[in-house]
């Protein structure tokens, strides 16, 4: 998921070394992959990570929804659309194209360490942000308090993540079926029964 969180950065970084590298010598992209340097094999990396991602994310998405991946049964006790995660991620995508020269070879060391970084930090803190292709397949992020139950007893987790088709802003004091990602992201999977 972290990495088709930075969909739109990807599709930039290639807009850059593609507009740089045939804005030079005006060559085509077959070209340009043929007389190949290291912004070359860089971009063909990168095209085949976000896709791989991408592949693996839609088929978790569309399998656990088929399959319901039940994982438990929580109460919904408060909701709120996330929206500050969108603003904050932000900063994220627009820093690493005004600090790096995607042309330059020693810019993209660093923005590999950089992004490594990025990376250990967000999958160490469980981090999970607003993400193109997640409103591309009709899904919302909201932070919610929930009520959760495990081993027949009752658990109160605040300020949890829960991605969800379904608007849970008006779900407050309903039950909802979930996939647990962690102890405070969960997948909201409708059963038929939420469905109508």
């Amino acid at each position: 998921m972290l990495i088709t969180s930075f969909i739109p950065l990807w599709i930039s970084i290639l807009f850059v070394v593609f507009a740089d590298n045939r804005q030079t010598d005006g060559s085509t992209l077959r070209a340009i992959v043929e007389n190949g340097n290291i912004q070359t094999y860089f971009s063909l990396i990168l095209v085949c990570v976000v896709l791989f991602s991408t592949t693996c994310v839609v088929l978790f998405l569309l399998s656990s929804c088929k399959q319901n991946r039940i994982s438990g049964v929580g109460k919904i006790t408060h909701a709120r659309k996330s929206t500050t995660l969108a603003t904050d991620f932000l900063l994220t995508y627009i820093m690493p194209l005004i600090a790096f020269d995607f042309t330059r070879n020693r810019d993209i060391a660093l923005f590999l360490i950089y992004f490594a970084l990025i990376a250990f930090l967000n999958i160490r803190n469980g981090n999970v942000y607003t993400n193109i292709l997640f409103e591309v397949m009709g899904y919302k992020i909201f932070s919610c308090d929930i009520e959760r139950k495990v081993a027949g007893k009752k658990y109160d987790v605040p300020s949890c993540v829960i991605i969800s088709k379904k608007d849970l802003v008006g779900q407050v004091g309903q039950d909802f079926s979930y996939f647990d990602f962690n102890n405070d992201t969960y997948l909201h999977l409708q059963t038929p029964k939420e469905k109508r």
